[in-house]
Parts: C-alpha cells; sequence; structure tokens
C-alpha cells in the first residue's frame, strides 16, 4: 500500500507540479549584470573607454566582479595606474553601496582582491603597440600589472611589471599635481 502511495504521489507531482525552469537566471547574476553595466557605462564615458566585456565568479555567491575595456591610444605608466585606480574605485563605490547585492558577497565590504578592470591598448587605427608602449593594463587580486608586447613573439610579453595597489595609490597621491586624466 504504501509503495503505491508514493508512485501516485510522484506521478501527481510530475504531471501537475510546477515546471523546473534551468534557463531562469539565479538572481545574484542578473544584479551582478546589472550593477556592472551600469558601471561600464559610465566609465566608458568618463575615460573615452571602449565596451569589452564583463567577467566574474559567481558560482555560490559573488566572488568576484570584472571589467574590460579597450582604448585606441598609448598611455604611459603614470597614466594608466591613475586611470586604473579611478576606474576601482568607482567600480568598488558602486558594488558596496548596492544593498540589492550586498547578500551575495563572497566580502562585505569588497576589496580590491575580488575585482577586475583590464585595460586593452591598440593603436589609433587598431593596430598592435608594441615595446615601450604598454598593450594590456590590469587592476587584479589587489595589484596592478603593466604588459608590453614584444614585436619579435607572437605571443607573450616583453615585460611585465607589477605594484600593489596601495602603492599604487600612494604613487598617484604624491604627484605633485596629481596625475590628470585625458579626457
Amino acid at each position: 500500500m504504501i509503495p503505491k502511495l508514493f508512485i501516485s504521489v510522484f506521478f501527481f507531482l510530475t504531471f501537475f507540479g510546477s515546471p523546473m525552469q534551468a534557463s531562469e537566471p539565479i538572481p545574484y547574476n542578473v544584479i551582478a549584470r546589472n550593477l556592472m553595466k551600469k558601471t561600464l557605462e559610465r566609465l566608458q564615458k568618463r575615460h573615452c573607454l571602449h565596451h569589452g566585456g564583463v567577467n566574474g565568479e559567481m558560482m555560490g555567491c559573488v566572488k568576484l566582479m570584472g571589467l574590460e575595456f579597450h582604448l585606441s591610444r598609448a598611455m604611459d605608466k603614470d597614466e594608466a595606474r591613475a586611470m586604473l585606480i579611478d576606474c576601482v574605485q568607482e567600480f568598488l563605490e558602486d558594488i558596496n553601496k548596492d544593498q540589492t547585492i550586498r547578500k551575495y558577497l563572497q566580502v562585505y565590504p569588497f576589496d580590491t582582491e575580488h575585482i577586475e578592470i583590464t585595460i586593452f591598448m591598440r593603436t589609433p587605427e587598431e593596430g598592435t603597440l608594441y615595446y615601450p608602449d604598454f598593450s594590456v593594463v590590469t587592476a587584479r587580486r589587489g595589484k596592478i600589472m603593466y604588459y608590453a608586447k614584444d614585436q619579435e613573439k607572437e605571443f607573450g610579453y616583453k615585460t611585465k611589471e607589477e605594484e600593489s595597489f596601495e602603492d599604487a595609490v600612494k604613487i598617484v597621491q604624491s604627484q605633485n599635481p596629481p596625475q590628470k586624466l585625458a579626457e
């Protein structure tokens, strides 16, 4: 009798239960994507950047959020550092003031260890920049890294420089006058 009852309940739920939607996004994915889009659009306008993409680590909670941009000109190290610091600080402010995403963050307040901003640079004609110019600058996991491509190698970089985010902020703050960003 009990097995027949279980089978009956199973069939009843199978045919009359609510359907499962595997394609429905998890709420924090939608919240994070909308937040990243809003920040991305504002930073694009502020720094004359082009949208490159968004990325993140979000299995079970929001562990990392990232933005990628393209820039059709070269930047020296001081300008790249100042731009990355501004982008990181703006992104962190948007994340940490958003009440809807807060409960999904792996850590609160979100910090430089959990975001990523990458700027890929090219010539104005969309060609590759080579050493001594940087081709990629990134703020990732609490560090800022500067990469310059080697004209002799198809893949890889000629130079890679790295500094902590805290040291980069101190450098920008100590510049007299503070670094101005090209508009």
